[in-house]
């Protein structure tokens, strides 16, 4: 299935304007974006909860306080990061690359 280069760059430039945040507030659009992808990370706790018969309340809990702990630990790591340099290429300029890598291990872990 090819796009176009064209459509593709459309979109991109829509999606750019739609969350640019400015004056750091979020409006409507980027709340609502934000409102539906942490519903959708909540279905998949409670469906995870479910297959392993815990009670809704321990994951109602632990679901923050989890989040709160692995945010912290990747901002601090990620301030770490900045000041790692190879040659003239420091880590931060690719900031998503290495959690790109994590995701993708993590997947490759999951399904062997």
């Amino acid at each position: 299935m090819a796009c176009s280069s064209t459509g593709d760059a459309e979109v991109a430039r829509w999606l750019s304007r739609v969350i640019a945040v400015e004056g750091g507030k979020i409006g409507p659009v980027e709340a609502l974006i934000l409102g539906v992808a942490l519903s959708a990370d909540a279905l998949a706790n409670a469906v995870g909860a479910g297959l392993m018969e815990m009670p809704p309340l321990a994951i109602a809990l632990s679901a923050p306080i989890g989040s709160l702990l692995t945010i912290s630990l990747g901002v601090a790591l990620g301030l770490r990061a900045t000041r790692i340099r190879f040659g003239g290429i420091d880590v931060g300029r690719f900031g998503t690359l290495p959690g790109g890598f994590i995701l993708v291990g993590l997947a490759i872990v999951q399904f062997r």
